[in-house]
């Protein structure tokens, strides 16, 4: 089990979001058709059934699969930030589902964590700085500009830092 909650697309994990960026609420309404006030309010209200939920010992109610699809993209384009925004929504609409795997942490210090539930939304502060985090990268059998987040459809090969580039 891993540390935080999360999604692993093609056995790579990628957090849920502590906070969002300024594209973010871009990429949502691009993914899910809904604009940043609704996907919040849907958020807050799917957070608030699981805890009832939780606090009455019943079982939590399914996801809600748009909001979740908002989520895994904005996991995923976070998880690349080198990606355009376009790129990383192309990516995502072309995952299969079967390769999508959502990961709940061991944590049973936050009901929202033991829930599986992604941590407040609406919060700015990131508990874990990026030194911190594990990842394991496992490409797919095949690799396209599309599911690539180097960009370059090689296999192996990172992409140049903005800092090493010549003016």
């Amino acid at each position: 089990m891993a540390d935080q909650d999360g999604v692993e697309i093609y056995k790579r994990f990628y957090p849920w979001p502590n906070s969002f960026r300024l594209g973010d609420p871009v990429l949502v309404n691009q993914v899910t058709g809904m604009s940043w006030p609704e996907f919040t309010a849907a958020l807050d209200d799917q957070n608030r059934a699981i805890a009832e939920a939780e606090e009455m010992g019943g079982e939590p109610p399914p996801a809600d699969q748009v909001i979740l699809a908002g989520l895994i993209a904005v996991a995923f384009w976070q998880g690349n930030p080198q990606m355009s925004r376009d790129k990383a929504r192309r990516a995502v609409e072309r995952i299969p589902i079967e390769e999508i795997e959502l990961i709940e942490s061991e944590s049973d210090a936050d009901p929202q964590e033991a829930a599986g539930e992604p941590p407040n939304m609406t919060s700015s502060e990131s508990d874990a700085s990026p030194e911190e985090e594990e990842r394991t990268e496992i490409l797919p059998d095949f690799t396209s500009d599309e599911t690539n987040p180097n960009g370059s459809g090689e296999l192996g090969w990172p992409s140049v830092p903005l800092e090493s580039r010549q003016a």
